[in-house]
């Protein structure tokens, strides 16, 4: 689940710009200009010559609501996101939905196994050595939230005791219960979205990579809020998730969440777990990757 020298930041130090790293994977490009009004007039002359003339016009006046309700939220959105407005009520919380990612998930292709995500072996190689590697112990528990194909369970499982991958996917859990069907040290855990299911300060780290992109704000709080619980203390938390400077053409494009940099500061401090780093070092333009720490006793 869930896709892509300098030195690696100083403890609390912040990096939110964009990457200028050559081998930083790059945005994709979108669809052609004019795709979305060449779309409508189709579909209106359709409306007209199965429906006729009353049926065409009311189906173009639908047509233009739902393109300003569209718009209406992603302005509504883009002030949600500035003021850190997360609430079930809110329209981030309507957008990547627990099912939203349940379907995706469970009908997507997998047979690359997530590496077509992976812009290149050094690329993966980079992700390993300043975030894995600092954060993920050796022979720890470790949690994994979304597994996906197991690109990252793969070199997770080598270095620890014990690997908990927990997914709302249940496709997802398949394909890895199969691919590491040799392996005695992972626990497969269906989710729902809303939480961890694991006891308390059970877990040395977790890792989460190309997941909380497409988690809404809602969720992804509540996630955070049991990275305190179930981290053992002075634990680390590393997640990938979407920074505040993606436009929403780019979140767009590339299924980006509503999640912002700020929020996930904001959720920690609620939780009472540190902030470490922020940093968009090895990432595509948008994205972020935050480590938290559980407190001490």
């Amino acid at each position: 689940m869930m896709t892509p020298k300098m030195p690696f930041p100083t403890a609390a130090a912040t990096a939110t710009g964009r990457s200028d790293d050559p081998e930083v994977p790059r945005p994709e490009h979108g669809p052609p200009s004019g795709s979305f009004a060449a779309k409508a007039l189709g579909r209106l002359r359709a409306a007209r010559r199965l429906g006729g003339l009353r049926y065409a016009l009311l189906y173009g006046t639908r047509m233009l609501v739902d393109s300003v309700r569209d718009r209406l939220d992603d302005t509504l959105v883009q002030i949600e996101r500035r003021r850190s407005v997360v609430e079930p009520w809110s329209i981030a919380a309507r957008r990547y939905t627990v099912a939203d990612n349940v379907a995706l998930w469970n009908t997507y292709d997998w047979s690359l196994r997530g590496e077509e995500w992976t812009h290149s072996e050094d690329w993966k190689r980079a992700i390993v050595e300043h975030y894995i590697a600092p954060h993920v112990p050796t022979g720890g528990t470790v949690l994994e939230i979304g597994p996906g194909g197991g690109r990252w369970t793969d070199i997770i499982r080598q270095r620890s005791s014990q690997v908990v991958v927990l997914d709302v996917s249940e496709r997802a859990l398949s394909i890895c219960r199969e691919r590491f069907a040799d392996a005695s040290n992972i626990r497969y855990v269906l989710g729902d979205g809303n939480g961890i299911p694991l006891p308390d300060a059970s877990v040395d780290a977790i890792w989460s990579f190309d997941v909380f992109v497409h988690i809404n704000p809602v969720n992804t709080r509540a996630y955070v809020r049991d990275f305190q619980r179930v981290l053992r203390p002075g634990g680390y938390a590393v997640i990938h998730h979407p920074d505040a400077h993606a436009s929403v053409t780019e979140r767009k494009q590339r299924w980006r969440s509503d999640v912002t940099d700020n929020m996930i500061q904001h959720f920690a401090a609620e939780h009472g777990l540190e902030v470490v780093v922020q940093t968009a070092r090895h990432l595509r333009t948008g994205d972020l990757i935050t480590v938290m720490r559980a407190p001490m006793p």
